[in-house]
């Protein structure tokens, strides 16, 4: 019996979903390792090489609302609100993040244009 058609379109969808999602990890990590690369996963949560509250919990409530999201798109739940709900949230989060600065976010600089400076300076020498 072949593989394939023992298994349902549910459980190939997240076969892959799953395989997918690992890619995107490995790649991802494969581009912070690269030196010349100016992505830096850890600024997703942290200002400056500190740990920032903030930024933490809205990466962490994006991966879990994301993850929700493909949920019930793979089981076929998703209806106009619930998308409509996730889009109305990022935006949403998004616009507040931009209006409402506070003076810590808004005088850091990432690691990726640390990087990019100190290539910089090495080259000029």
């Amino acid at each position: 019996m072949n593989f394939l058609s023992s298994l349902n379109s549910n459980e190939i969808m997240y076969i892959i979903l799953t395989v997918l999602m690992v890619s995107c990890t490995i790649y991802l990590i494969r581009l912070n390792n690269d030196k010349r690369s100016s992505i830096y996963l850890l600024d997703l949560v942290t200002t400056a090489g500190i740990l920032n509250e903030r930024k933490l919990t809205r990466f962490l409530t994006w991966v879990v609302s994301t993850w929700g999201f493909i949920y019930l798109l793979a089981d076929d739940k998703l209806t106009e609100w619930y998308f409509i709900g996730y889009m109305g949230a990022w935006v949403a989060n998004a616009l507040i993040g931009k209006t409402v600065i506070d003076r810590e976010t808004s005088e850091y600089t990432t690691r990726a244009e640390l990087d990019r400076k100190e290539r910089d300076f090495e080259r000029r020498l």
